[in-house]
């Protein structure tokens, strides 16, 4: 075999690796098959074209992403477990339910300032008791978690929405309630059967001045 024989069977033998692992041309799936560099600018100009993901899509077969299909997006029909991160929203909507709820009736109290809960939202209570000289110098509108006292009475009084009504605790017994025109230990009715019972006939006139009438009768 001449030299340029064997040179000749040596370039077949190159050109044959090279068609074996590359392929052949004709074997593309682009419509050129006869120029390589034709071929890839035809799959880079299809790829160009191609309708991108659609995240606004209504359909079973949507893709969000390599993890994600329209259909599990819900979570509807889920059974594991899922990370927060990974669902559409969520984060966002689990702080506008939060802030939603925050003061509000059925939901959860707020903190003001100082990190406490206010007293608005709190039951019924009272947080302070206000002294002033009379009750002519309340303010002019209460509020109800305040005891309010007169100092020139000492009664206290608490607002009931649109006046101050007295809230002083009764007296244990009559022994606490001084006598007088209101305040009597005795009944009209109990003073009349009393006097008819026991009456001047019986005891004599009481406006009689024994002490008078017994010093006369020692000085006789």
């Amino acid at each position: 075999m001449t030299l340029e024989q064997r040179l000749s069977a040596a370039f077949r033998r190159i050109a044959q690796e090279i068609i074996a692992r590359t392929g052949k041309l004709s074997d593309l799936a682009t419509t050129n098959k006869t120029n390589l560099v034709a071929a890839i600018n035809e799959v880079k100009q299809s790829i160009a074209n191609a309708v991108g993901i659609n995240d606004n899509a209504s359909s079973s077969s949507s893709t969000y992403s390599s993890s994600k299909i329209e259909q599990y997006r819900n979570r509807s029909t889920h059974t594991g477990t899922q990370s927060a991160s990974t669902i559409i929203d969520f984060a966002d909507a689990v702080a506008n339910q939060i802030q939603a709820q925050k003061g509000a009736i059925n939901g959860v109290a707020s903190l003001d300032s100082t990190g406490k809960v206010p007293s608005a939202q709190l039951p019924s209570f009272v947080d302070e008791v206000i002294e002033r000289n009379s009750l002519a110098e309340f303010p002019a509108t209460g509020s109800n978690s305040k005891i309010y006292v007169a100092l020139d009475t000492n009664k206290a009084w608490r607002w009931g929405g649109s006046s101050y009504t007295e809230i002083s605790p009764s007296p244990g017994s009559s022994d606490a309630v001084p006598q007088g025109v209101v305040n009597l230990y005795t009944t009209a009715l109990e003073k009349a059967t009393w006097n008819a019972k026991y009456g001047s006939t019986e005891i004599g006139n009481p406006d009689t001045d024994f002490v008078a009438i017994i010093n006369t009768e020692l000085a006789a």
